[in-house]
């Protein structure tokens, strides 16, 4: 039987209808295929990638709503409310990894959004391109996206800066600002985008902060003091620390997708829009915000990274001095993300061995660290307000409060991490009460104290 000839420019139906409405959808959806590939691909990942800290912190505070506790009053935490609604589910009891997956939905539904800035910024083929670049980005398992709140920001964000209505836009941008606090670094693109309409999104973002933040009236001080004035504290820590972080990029951010950074690079000097242009300044304005430099922070980079990437990948690749250094990028970006994967996956293993050695003890377990992720490890939740090392060092009157009461009352088992970020000065004073200690490569346990305490 001979191939059917095919007219040049037209596609030969299939006899199967449900093959030709995707061939239809394909067409009238440019960006269903990357983001539909996204989602699977996160979704790989949520069952590879090691916990992060912020994840297990998210997922403690919505345990606590649950059960009636009052995050910021009886969970410290410093994020803006929303984040925890999002984690619900995981709140409910399901597992970080299924958290993961939700996240990833919420990701990919991010991807039309920017097709239509994409439609709005760009000509030619560099339309069709741009989802596809922005998923690339966001897929790089070393930025690490996972359940962190930019997965849940990105939605809110380019949905408020793709819409065509003032009032629209700004609810949803009060949604991305409640949800991760560093999203009010886009106000610059909102108010440039809409101009003399500025007032309502300004209006409708500032009624809806106002309208999540009423349930909280009842604790406003702890609320204030936790998820407002505590953050500048945050930031302030960082820059006594180093300044560099305000100038330096995350290494692995750029070695996991070489090629499209070297294109948007191209393509910050082709494309010719104000409102890509003044969205990668906010973007990197909300990734320096709180003066640290975590891969994931770089999501919020992706959309206008991909605008500028798909811009430059209309630079002419001919001759093969051009052709070998784009292959030879390429190949670093794939090994450079493989081997993250197998790190990741060590990683995640790490917590093995202190995981069997907490599960033979009772009572309660508490983290000296940043490593929060912990208590997802071992199964426990935390008893007390300030259950990680962060809010101990950025305010040291709340860290001489804790080392009084863990002092005076120990709990059952004590966990200390080896690497954190936030060093505990008081650490050998609370280890002193204890027994036996095993040490472990991410942190070493203590068990069996001088003294036992009921309160907790």
């Amino acid at each position: 039987m001979t191939e059917p000839e095919r007219k040049p420019g037209r596609r030969v139906r299939s006899s199967s209808p449900a093959l030709n409405r995707l061939f239809a959808s394909r067409d009238r959806h440019p960006w269903l295929a990357p983001a539909a590939l996204l989602f699977c691909w996160l979704t790989a990942l949520a069952f590879i990638l090691p916990y992060d800290p912020d994840e297990a912190v998210y997922k403690i505070v919505a345990h606590g709503i649950v059960h009636g506790q009052w995050p910021y009053r009886d969970l410290f935490d410093h994020k803006p409310p929303l984040i925890y609604i999002w984690y619900l589910p995981a709140g409910l009891g399901a597992t970080l990894e299924l958290q993961r997956v939700i996240a990833a939905a919420v990701t990919a539904a991010s991807v039309p959004f920017v097709a239509r800035l994409a439609r709005r910024s760009l000509t030619g083929r560099s339309v069709k391109v741009a989802p596809w670049a922005y998923c690339l980005l966001l897929g790089n398992p070393l930025l690490a996206v996972g359940a962190n709140a930019e997965a849940f920001v990105l939605l809110p964000l380019l949905a408020a800066i793709a819409t065509p209505s003032a009032w629209l836009a700004g609810a949803l941008f009060g949604v991305a600002i409640m949800t991760k606090t560093s999203a009010a670094a886009f106000a610059p693109l909102m108010l440039f985008l809409w101009r003399r309409q500025s007032w309502q999104v300004v209006l409708t973002a500032s009624t809806l902060c106002a309208v999540v933040s009423l349930p909280f009236a009842p604790i406003w001080r702890d609320y204030w003091n936790d998820a407002v004035t505590f953050n500048a504290s945050y930031s302030s820590y960082a820059n006594r620390d180093s300044i560099s972080r305000l100038v330096l990029i995350e290494p692995s951010v750029l070695l996991g997708a070489l090629p499209l950074w070297l294109a948007a690079i191209i393509g910050a000097f082709k494309l010719r829009s104000g409102a890509a242009w003044v969205c990668a300044a906010c973007a990197i304005l909300s990734v320096k915000a709180t003066s640290y430099d975590f891969a994931h922070y770089y999501a919020l980079l992706a959309a206008p990274a991909a605008l500028l990437a798909a811009a430059g990948l209309e630079f002419p690749l001919a001759g093969t001095p051009r052709r070998a250094g784009l292959a030879a990028l390429t190949v670093v970006a794939l090994a450079t993300s493989i081997s993250g994967l197998y790190f990741a996956e060590r990683s995640r293993h790490a917590y093995d061995g202190l995981t069997e050695v907490v599960s033979r003890e009772a009572g309660e377990v508490y983290m000296l660290g940043d490593h929060s992720q912990v208590y997802e490890y071992v199964s426990r939740r935390p008893r007390r307000t300030w259950f990680f090392a962060v809010p101990l060092v950025v305010r040291p009157r709340w860290g001489e409060q804790a080392r009084l009461d863990l002092l005076d009352c120990p709990p059952d088992v004590l966990i200390v991490s080896n690497d954190s970020l936030f060093q505990v000065a008081w650490t050998a004073d609370l280890e002193a009460l204890y027994a036996n200690r095993v040490d472990f490569e991410p942190a070493d346990v203590f068990t069996n104290p001088i003294k036992h305490c009921e309160t907790y």
